[in-house]
């Protein structure tokens, strides 16, 4: 190595990385430069997909969901189960709990529509987690967690304060970092009584940030939360590392689906559908009409 030459990090000099550069350039860029100048010339400007494409893609995505590791101790991926709502959309509960019975609202919000678009988000969680797509279940599971929040918000606002609710429905900033933050005006985690989820919750917004967002500060802090080494020293979309983001992240998601939307709840919840059922149509407990009073009024 002559003077002021620095050599690299697999021990090349930068005369030996120039010779490899030219000859990249001469047998492989050059080449790819003057195919694509033809086919464009040719007008030839889409790929044909090969036939078995999809197929092969999907044998892909399987392949990264059945490819084992062992960490510390821990083998990921994990497997998982589909969440409850998944099996049984109606544990979660109409806007007017009526509905049960009457299968009629009285009005029609928009936000109402979060009863079947939250079980949708669970199942691609499940389904893109099982096939090894890892990004797609990440963004699957963030989106049910955050829609779960404002829908359970609105819900609680609906009863508690309606003008506040009209204030929430127009908020735009209304995303999972603002739902958390316990500063924010609708203090959502405490209105809801879900404070011990602030850390899963927080995680979970730390990895839609720094993926979605392409925060490296963020990156930065889901690593240093990590609890096996591959999560603290390689980068959180790694193939070894993103299977591991992908299970917390989806567990979390179940844990919030758990905490609302459980058999116990679900059943308080279709008492609640009865009993408000029974007050819009004026029943007694015996499900007959109440009597009306006398014009005279009482005796």
């Amino acid at each position: 190595m002559t003077e002021g030459e620095s050599e690299s990090e697999d021990g090349l000099t930068e005369k030996d990385m120039l010779t490899i550069e030219k000859k990249r350039y001469k047998y492989s860029v050059s080449q790819a430069i003057k195919a694509l100048e033809k086919e464009i010339k040719e007008g030839k400007l889409q790929d044909d997909l090969p036939v078995d494409f999809l197929d092969g893609l999907r044998e892909e995505k399987l392949n990264h969901r059945n490819l084992r590791i062992d960490y510390e101790g821990e083998v990921y991926p994990k497997d998982i189960q589909p969440a409850v709502i998944v099996l049984h959309p109606n544990y979660i509960p109409f806007p007017e709990p009526h509905v049960i019975v009457t299968d009629q609202s009285d009005a029609d919000e928009e936000w109402y529509r979060l009863t079947s678009v939250i079980p949708h988000f669970a199942e691609e969680a499940y389904l893109t987690y099982e096939q090894g797509s890892w990004l797609a279940s990440i963004s699957s599971s963030v989106n049910c967690c955050e829609n779960i929040l404002r829908y359970e918000l609105f819900r609680k606002l609906k009863n508690a304060d309606p003008s506040k609710l009209q204030a929430a429905l127009q908020d735009k900033g209304l995303t999972l970092g603002a739902l958390i933050n316990p500063k924010s005006q609708y203090k959502c985690l405490s209105l809801l009584g879900i404070q011990s989820f602030y850390n899963d919750l927080d995680y979970l917004n730390l990895v839609r940030v720094a993926i979605y967002h392409a925060s490296a500060e963020k990156a930065e802090e889901v690593r240093r939360r990590g609890t096996m080494t591959v999560e603290q020293i390689g980068p959180i979309t790694d193939d070894l590392v993103i299977p591991i983001v992908t299970y917390k992240v989806y567990d979390i998601m179940l844990k919030l689906i758990d905490n609302f939307y459980n058999k116990k709840k679900a059943l308080e919840y279709w008492k609640e559908g009865v009993a408000d059922w029974k007050r819009k149509r004026k029943l007694d407990v015996r499900g007959s009409k109440q009597p009306k009073e006398s014009k005279r009024g009482k005796a």
